[in-house]
């Protein structure tokens, strides 16, 4: 099965929406849902309308997502040469972690962020040899304010476009001060806008927040146990063959590697300390590691490891969903 991943031909597209309708069709039994907590960004009060729709829809809305964030980061990476070859793993990727908790399995402003984020990644790998590197820092920057502005958790990505131009661009000063500007320009018309609207005293809820706090693991703790030992698994092992393949890639490719990494970083401790928030924010740490599994799924040359570790997520994924109990 993994194999039909690791070629770009034309029919990839088509595999990676059969793949997502096989590992979702629990979905039949248990559709998603819209799930919004209060006081979590602007998603939140727009979502709510979305949960009167039928069931049908909100599971095409859901493949959809899904499915287009996929094809998307897997296009970012191939187009930044950050393989050896051309390959849909990535995206393969993504559409299995992305299924593997029951909390991800719903329309939340956390899986729409991931858009978000993608096209913010899409944007900082590319910058190196834009011919208008201000113009898309500055995009950036106003992304990843916007993306904040709709979904306060996702506000560590902040950190990550400063890292991300530390990284990939000799520092100069007025280059950040453009993404500084981009990052404060949202906020700056919807402050004119509450202003001008008389709703300025609720400015607090529209700023995130900080609120430390444990994740309680639910009625199936060793369920949980086993997905984040294999999200963990696939990740150290996604470290250590792309460790192992870095030698061959070209420099500005290796930084954007480190980019993804810190990535990882600054996104994963969100769920624990934004306000109100639970594990369905942790989606949006599988942009990142979704390109890390991606090495794993690609560079073995040993199929039946990649097919053991392809069905060990599918049936986690299954287990999880409750498909067993039916």
């Amino acid at each position: 099965m993994v194999s039909l991943f690791r070629e770009k031909t034309s029919g990839s597209v088509f595999l990676l929406l059969l793949l997502s309708i096989a590992i979702h069709l629990p979905f039949f039994a248990h559709p998603p849902q819209v799930l919004v907590k209060d006081h979590s960004g602007l998603l939140a009060e727009w979502m709510k309308p979305l949960q009167a729709l039928p069931d049908v829809l909100l599971m095409l809305i859901y493949q959809l997502l899904v499915v287009l964030q996929a094809l998307r980061l897997n296009y970012t990476l191939n187009e930044s040469r950050m393989f050896q070859k051309q390959t849909f793993t990535v995206g393969m990727a993504y559409i299995l972690l992305t299924s593997i908790l029951p909390e991800w399995n719903n329309i939340t402003p956390a899986l729409i962020c991931n858009s978000f984020i993608i096209w913010i990644l899409h944007m900082v790998v590319t910058v190196t040899n834009s011919a208008s590197a201000k113009s898309a820092i500055f995009n950036a920057g106003l992304i990843a304010g916007v993306s904040v502005l709709l979904y306060h958790p996702s506000v560590s990505i902040i950190l990550f476009c400063f890292i991300a131009i530390a990284i990939v661009r000799p520092f100069e000063l007025n280059e950040w001060f453009v993404l500084l500007l981009g990052i404060l320009s949202p906020f700056y018309f919807y402050l004119s806008y509450l202003f001008l609207t008389d709703k300025l005293g609720n400015i607090r809820s529209y700023l995130p927040a900080w609120d430390p706090h444990e994740i309680k693991p639910g009625k199936n703790l060793p369920a949980l146990i086993a997905t984040i030992s294999m999200l963990g698994f696939l990740l150290l092992l996604g470290l250590y063959v792309w460790r192992a393949t870095s030698s061959r890639l070209l420099i500005h490719v290796r930084k954007n590697w480190s980019l993804l990494l810190f990535m990882l970083i600054v996104l994963t401790p969100m769920v624990f300390i934004a306000y109100n928030t639970g594990i369905e924010a942790g989606v949006m740490s599988m942009v990142p590691l979704a390109a890390f599994a991606g090495n794993v799924f690609l560079y073995p040359r040993s199929r039946w490891i990649t097919a053991l570790l392809f069905w060990a997520v599918v049936g986690i994924s299954l287990y999880n969903s409750g498909v067993f109990n039916l």
